[in-house]
């Protein structure tokens, strides 16, 4: 069930967001994590504008006092550290802090429970005007989770951004559940999904629907994708959005250690011209 108010519908979100790396020409994740629970994660890509990038992550965890210190360091001169501590202030609370190379700062706050959990994040940006308060809040009860969120500006001359409520019926195999914004003045936006688990299939389908009242085009968007599971980890994605955006990718478990995943994504309404399509080579070895 949906324990924050960013559980609601993730499950379908990923279905349509996860599983594409097409962004990039390819990219290489090597994972590895000792026994005195330090792990380093590096990753280097290439960009699609033939642009070479990586990134070194390191993590270190105190399983016993519940403190994690995360460092992430990419070639594009971005350096992030970020300090956690897990359920030892209260039960059930988690608080991070982290603060980058260039000054932004996020201090979150996040507690769960059985009857669902809260989160509450300060992000204060190089520019201290533009400051913003996040508050959300999500309500189990049975099959239904409940949920809603409200960002506020909090610089020189605190304003109200956004108002969200969200609701979620889960069921064994399947899931569905509706969003609503309301971004200040008259923008409107509204938004459902929805994801069935073909258990006997191993496969997983879902479709989405969002309303955008200020989109000068293009106002309603739909999609569908699915998921193909295979025997040892491997898997096929597809997707279909209503802009003639489509995707396929194949996750292939090469070893246990490996999986290699090829995506292509292209506009099916202008297939075979030049520009319409790109594609992704993602290699993950985790040691």
């Amino acid at each position: 069930m949906a324990q924050t108010f960013s559980d609601i519908g993730k499950a379908a979100c990923d279905l349509h967001s996860k599983g594409f790396p097409s962004d990039n020409a390819w990219k290489l994740d090597v994972n590895t994590r000792a026994l005195d629970g330090v792990g380093f994660n590096y990753s280097t890509w290439r960009t699609h504008q033939d642009h070479i990038g990586s990134s070194l992550n390191a993590k270190f965890a105190v399983k016993e006092h519940g403190l994690t210190v995360d460092t992430d360091v990419k070639s594009s001169n971005n350096i992030k550290v970020e300090l956690g501590l897990a359920n030892k202030l209260y039960d059930g609370v988690d608080v991070k802090l982290s603060h980058d190379n260039h000054h932004n700062t996020v201090f979150k706050t996040i507690y769960r429970n059985s009857w669902g959990g809260a989160e509450v994040a300060a992000n204060i940006p190089a520019d201290r005007n533009k400051s913003e308060l996040d508050v959300s809040t999500a309500l189990i009860r049975d099959k239904f989770s409940f949920g809603v969120r409200n960002v506020i500006r909090v610089g020189d001359q605190p304003s109200f951004k956004s108002l969200e409520a969200a609701v979620q019926y889960r069921e064994i195999d399947y899931t569905a559940a509706l969003k609503f914004g309301y971004n200040g003045g008259n923008h409107f936006k509204a938004g459902g999904n929805y994801i069935h688990r073909l258990i006997t299939y191993n496969t997983e389908v879902g479709g989405y629907i969002c309303y955008d009242n200020l989109r000068e085009i293009d106002q309603v968007k739909l999609g569908v994708a699915a998921q193909f599971n295979k025997a040892e980890g491997s898997y096929w994605k597809t997707k279909l959005n209503s802009d003639g955006r489509a995707g396929v990718a194949y996750t292939s478990k090469v070893t246990d250690n490996t999986k290699v995943t090829f995506a292509t994504e292209f506009d099916a309404l202008h297939f075979g011209k030049e520009g319409a399509g790109k594609y992704g080579l993602h290699i993950v070895y985790n040691n």
